[in-house]
Parts: C-alpha cells; structure tokens; sequence
C-alpha cells in the first residue's frame, strides 16, 4: 500500500501536465474519500476495529497507477521490474518484521507510529470514538461513562476521550490534573476536539501532566445486557438487565462486594443512574447500615459515595426508594415490577491513606 500511494503521487504531478482533467478527478475521488472517512460516525467494523470504508480509496489508486503507468512510462519494462522487486523486498521486510522481530501489535492497541503522534502531536489524531475506546481500554468498546485516557510509557497523559457523562466527571473536583511541579491544571484552559457530531470530546495535553489519584478500581459492576455482571453482586431488588441498563425492583436493592482480598482503608463508589421512573423518587444510600446519600431524584445523575474501611469483609450497599411504583399502576400496563431508578454502571475504588 505505501509503494502504491507513493507511485499514485508520482504519476499525479507528472499527470497534471500531461492528462490534467483525468489527474485533477482522481484527486478530487481520493480527497472525498478521505473526507467521507474523516467524518463518518458509525465505525462499522467489519474488519476488527478498522472502518471498512478506508479501502475504497485503494482502488483509485491502483486502477490510477496500471491504467497511466504507459502514458507517464514509456517502454519501461525494466522500471517494471525495479517496482515489482522493491515492493516484494518491502512487503517480505514486513512480514519478517512482525513474525519473527517484536512489530506485531493486536488491533485492540494503538500502533507504534499513533503513540509518537499522540505523544507529540496529540491534536493531530482524533479517530471515532469507538476506535479510540477500543484501543485505549484494550477490547472493542463503544461507550464510557467515564473519562478514558492514553498516556505515555511514562504514565504522562497525553489524550483524553469523554462522552457526555464523562465530562461531567472530567470538570468536576473528583477528577484532578497536576503537572511535574505538582501544579494543579486548570482543566478548563486545556485544548479540546468534538468528534462525532459533537457528542464526544478530545482533550489534548502537552507535557508532563499526570492524574494525582491513588484510588485503584476494585470492581465495576455493569447492567447493560451485553457486559451484564449485576448477578454476581446483586441480591435483591435488581430487574434483569436490558441494552441501557437495568431498573430497580421494589423499594430496596441489595449490593454486596466482598473486599476481604483488598483490605483498604477507604473506599469510593460511583453510580451512574440514566432513567428515572415516575419522577421524582426519594432516593436513600446505606453502606453498611449507616447513611451516606439522600437525595431526590427526577433524572439522569452520577453519584459519588466515600466510605471508611467496614468492620467486615463486605461492603453492603442498601438503595431504598420508598416512591417505587408499578407501570401497571401508573399507565396500566402488564408489568407489575415496582420501578425506581434505572442504573447502568456502578465502580468501586479503594486506597489506602
């Protein structure tokens, strides 16, 4: 493919003085192309992780190459020869490379030459969400409720992706920058890129700056029917999971999170409630039976919850909603379940002091 490009932008510049009209319109088809894919929301992997959409490009340039390779090169059977020999030479280089030397990478991680760009240029790389969430996290993801990084080898971050609940998260005091002075950076001055119709954001940072957070993710419990791991923990009160979530049933649900291997001296929680059923609903949080949130409840919130060490092995989280009522008795449906709130993601996070 490279030796293509570069023989496609030979033959342009020799083909503007010789075939003008012919030259100017594959340049024009290759520059759409680029555009389109440059701005095409839905990623559509039908090749891991990669937008089929960026091979419509390669036929242009191939057909372009054969079809002008006589007007441009006349009687070149040897410069044939030379071309077929570099590119076989080429193409044998890669293979060796990423067989036998250490430049194979999953398409689950960024490529050597994204990190050097990230890491110098990070305004210059900004794929489609699901790209940059897949990559950065390790395994094809679409969507995160919560800031998802790219730092160096270093730990220096250096790109950072949020959708609209992350940015939230991002500019609120939960989530802190600092550079190599220790100085607190001022998240609001820092450059920004919306992708995908505006509904994430790119935040691009030059510079040693680290996040000064030594909370570690114990476990992150999802509702959503795809990554559905509410079972594990739940026991009571919990809907079975749908594409967004999963509602409350009844006025309690119970969480239990054995944290008998962590043994930290203090914990986080973060829940992200997306729906809220007959608005508003009281909403009450015990950990461990004593009272940490109260609050009402009329729509979509991220709630953030600290706690000291428990007495046991466990970390209980009772939600209780007394407003909790059934669609049945509200617009008279066949679902009898008592709605509350409906929840897709809870996280917990523990360190030690």
């Amino acid at each position: 493919e490279p030796i293509i490009v570069i023989l496609f932008i030979v033959m342009i510049v020799y083909g503007l003085k010789r075939d003008r009209l012919d030259a100017i319109t594959n340049i024009v088809g290759v520059s759409g192309v680029l555009f389109v894919v440059s701005n095409q929301i839905q990623i559509n992997c039908g090749m891991q992780y990669i937008m089929r959409y960026n091979v419509w490009i390669e036929p242009i340039l191939i057909f372009y190459v054969i079809l002008k390779w006589n007007v441009i090169y006349k009687n070149s059977e040897q410069l044939y020869c030379y071309i077929g020999g570099v590119q076989a030479i080429y193409t044998l280089s890669i293979i060796i490379y990423l067989i036998i030397g250490t430049g194979a990478y999953s398409p689950a991680e960024f490529a050597p030459w994204t990190k050097i760009i990230m890491n110098n240029f990070p305004y210059l790389y900004n794929p489609t969400h699901g790209i940059f969430y897949s990559r950065a996290l390790g395994s094809e993801c679409y969507y995160s409720s919560l800031p998802v990084i790219y730092s160096d080898s270093n730990g220096y971050i250096h790109k950072i992706l949020l959708s609209e609940e992350a940015e939230e998260i991002f500019y609120s005091d939960e989530w802190q920058l600092y550079n190599c002075e220790g100085e607190k950076i001022d998240k609001t001055k820092l450059n920004t890129i919306t992708v995908d119709e505006g509904d994430y954001k790119y935040v691009n940072i030059k510079g040693k700056v680290k996040r000064i957070d030594d909370y570690e993710l114990i476990n992150e419990i999802s509702l959503c029917s795809d990554e559905y791991n509410g079972n594990e923990y739940s026991i009571i009160g919990l809907s079975e999971p749908e594409d967004w979530g999963a509602w409350t049933d009844g006025n309690e649900m119970v969480i239990r999170m054995n944290v008998e291997e962590h043994n930290y001296d203090e914990y986080k929680l973060h829940m992200y409630i997306n729906r809220v059923f007959y608005p508003p609903q009281e909403l009450t949080i015990l950990i461990n039976d004593e009272l940490v949130y109260s609050s009402t409840i009329e729509g979509e919130k991220n709630i953030y919850i600290a706690c000291e060490r428990p007495q046991t092995d466990e970390i209980v989280m009772k939600i209780k909603l007394p407003d909790a009522i059934s669609p049945n008795e509200t617009i008279g449906s066949n679902d009898f379940r008592k709605l509350g709130i409906g929840i897709s993601e809870i996280f917990f996070w523990g360190r030690n002091e």
